[in-house]
C-alpha cells in the first residue's frame, strides 16, 4: 500500500549553502536564511532574483523559480514523487548507463 505524502511544513532557518565565489572554480559555504521542510531549503537567488530549491543532505539545486509558493509547490511534488517511487536514490537509477567514454547508452 503506497504511503500518503504528508504535506510539508516549512520553518524559517538559516543553513549553509555552497555557491561560487567569483570565477574560481571553488565552491565556498555560506550560511543563508530560508525556509526549510524535511530534506527540502528554499532561498533568495545569490543573483538578486527569484528563489532556488535545493536538497540539503547534498546540497543539489533543484529548480530556480520567481516565486517562493512555486518552490513549495515544487518540493511538495518531489516529495509526493520520491514516496511513491522509494526515495530520491530510486530515481537515479534507470534502465540503461551512459558510457563516460562514447555517450552511448547500454543496457544493463
Amino acid at each position: 500500500m503506497p504511503r500518503i505524502p504528508t504535506p510539508l511544513t516549512w520553518k524559517r532557518r538559516n543553513f549553509a549553502v555552497f555557491e561560487p565565489l567569483g570565477m574560481i572554480d571553488r565552491l565556498y559555504a555560506g550560511a543563508v536564511p530560508g525556509l526549510v521542510s524535511g530534506p527540502f531549503a528554499i532561498y533568495n537567488s545569490p543573483h538578486g532574483r527569484g528563489f532556488v530549491l535545493i536538497h540539503l543532505p547534498s546540497q543539489a539545486k533543484i529548480i530556480d523559480l520567481d516565486m517562493q509558493n512555486a518552490c513549495k509547490d515544487a518540493a511538495a511534488k518531489f516529495a509526493a514523487l520520491w514516496t511513491s517511487t522509494g526515495g530520491p536514490a530510486s530515481l537515479k537509477r534507470s534502465s540503461g548507463r551512459t558510457s563516460k567514454r562514447c555517450g552511448t547508452s547500454t543496457s544493463a
